[in-house]
């Protein structure tokens, strides 16, 4: 199997962009993540999709993930893994932080990484939002290269990243 796309939504975000980019790899193995409940097979190229959540969800989240990695078999066919998030906000560093720490546990390392700035509400996505679909269409063209690129990292990343976060949970939780 080349492609896996496994995705958390809350009010659909994710599962939009995770259908979109499989739709365009030609495939429809999207995983959801709160349904994985057997063993899994593993791609060769993994991605997630996954929504900026804060507290109590943000735990759940990476619990799931750590559960979804321990089902794994063998992760030496593993060769690509990427990490798209969505949220309202464009600085996504910390998440990508506490995503590879996850990771990290399992002996793999994120390839690459993205944000889609998406509206709050899943339902404005009906407005044909060019600036999405363009986005979805970027992201596709480098995953499918393989590209490597990762979050920007400012000099004082720590730093950054826990303002970062501390300004999210405040705009995501109003």
């Amino acid at each position: 199997m080349k492609d896996t796309i496994i995705c958390y939504s809350q009010i659909d975000n994710s599962y939009y962009i995770a259908k979109k980019i499989a739709k365009l790899q030609e495939h429809d193995n999207i995983l959801i993540l709160n349904d994985i409940k057997d063993s899994l097979e593993v791609p060769e190229r993994l991605g997630f999709v996954l929504p900026l959540v804060i507290g109590e969800e943000e735990k759940k989240t990476k619990e799931k993930i750590r559960e979804i990695f321990s089902r794994f078999n063998n992760l030496e066919n593993l060769k690509y893994v990427y990490l798209i998030t969505n949220s309202e906000i464009n600085n996504y560093s910390w998440l990508h932080i506490r995503f590879e720490a996850i990771l990290t546990e399992f002996g793999v390392a994120t390839t690459y990484s993205n944000n889609i700035k998406m509206p709050k509400n899943y339902f404005k996505l009906n407005d044909k939002n060019n600036d999405i679909e363009n986005k979805i269409g970027i992201i596709l063209n480098d995953v499918n290269e393989e590209k490597y690129k990762l979050p920007k990292m400012r000099l004082f990343t720590r730093l950054s990243t826990n303002i970062s976060y501390i300004i999210a949970k405040n705009k995501l939780t109003k």
